[in-house]
């Protein structure tokens, strides 16, 4: 089984086990070369269903967002495990979510030095898969949201526009899951 996650408008949920995603990671150039070689099938479905599935990985923002998801996972994956244990207290549970939470909020803090290791790492990745970096087109008016101010390149647009808000994403939901009244 491959994670598999949903962003809906405040939503995103993860299934799955941590080390079938770090597979899904390392196997991404395989699964590209597999989706690339089904598209030129005789197949009409399956050769359509295939690009549409390489077009939607095959953009920097999907693997920024798999480098991204694998280093959260790689911090709260003790925390996963001990909590479907039967054999721990609350007390040793709440100590371990008190480190997830303390470790992602200094990986905030200091989100550019966080954020420029996972991206040279995708950098690779994206330059061996030949997948280009470029930022989208900004509106100048968005209805929902403000543009970002002060983005200079491609680098910084993700860093604004999906690291940080994935980052405090999290923490918000780890802090209200576990540290909110009604828990």
């Amino acid at each position: 089984m491959i994670i598999i996650f949903v962003i809906s408008k405040s939503y995103l949920v993860l299934f799955g086990d941590f080390y079938e995603y770090l597979q899904f990671k390392k196997s991404l150039p395989e699964i590209i070369d597999a989706l690339t070689e089904i598209t030129n099938w005789e197949d009409l479905s399956s050769s359509s269903k295939a690009k549409t599935l390489l077009c939607s990985i095959s953009n920097c923002e999907f693997v920024i967002s798999i480098y991204y998801l694998s280093s959260v996972l790689s911090v709260t994956f003790h925390a996963s495990k001990l909590l479907q244990g039967i054999n721990h207290d609350i007390l040793s549970a709440s100590n371990v979510i008190d480190d997830i939470v303390s470790v992602l909020k200094n990986n905030r803090l200091n989100c550019n030095t966080t954020f420029q290791i996972i991206y040279n790492e995708c950098k690779m990745l994206m330059d061996e898969l030949d997948i280009h970096l470029k930022m989208p087109r900004v509106s100048a008016h968005q209805k929902n949201r403000s543009n970002p101010n002060n983005i200079n390149n491609c680098e910084d647009y993700i860093r604004i526009t999906i690291f940080i808000p994935l980052l405090d994403w999290v923490i918000t939901d780890l802090e209200k899951r576990f540290y909110g009244q009604e828990n």
